[in-house]
C-alpha cells in the first residue's frame, strides 16, 4: 500500500510536469515559427531586392546575411531561456 502511493504522488508529479512543459514547448515553437517566417522575409527577399537598390555588392549582402542569421538563432536561445526562467 505504500508503495502504492509513492507510486501515485510520482504519477501525479509527471503529469503536472508534462502539463508546463507541453506550453513551454509550443511557446518554444511559436517564436521558432516567427523566426522561420521573419528569416524568408527578410533574408532571402531582401537578398535579391537590396543590390538593385542600393550600389552594394552581392559579397555585401551575403555578409550582412550571414550576421543576421547568427543573431537570430542567439535571440531564439535567449527566447528559451527567458520562457523556461520566466512565470507568466
Amino acid at each position: 500500500m505504500y508503495i502504492h502511493g509513492i507510486e501515485a504522488i510520482f504519477e501525479q508529479r509527471c503529469q503536472s510536469r508534462k502539463k508546463t512543459n507541453i506550453g513551454k514547448i509550443l511557446r518554444v515553437a511559436i517564436v521558432a515559427g516567427f523566426s522561420y517566417v521573419a528569416y524568408i522575409v527578410a533574408f532571402t527577399l531582401i537578398n535579391n531586392i537590396l543590390p538593385l537598390i542600393k550600389n552594394i555588392s552581392m559579397a555585401q549582402v551575403y555578409s550582412i546575411n550571414t550576421s543576421l542569421l547568427i543573431l537570430d538563432g542567439i535571440v531564439i536561445i535567449i527566447a528559451g531561456y527567458i520562457i523556461i526562467n520566466v512565470s507568466f
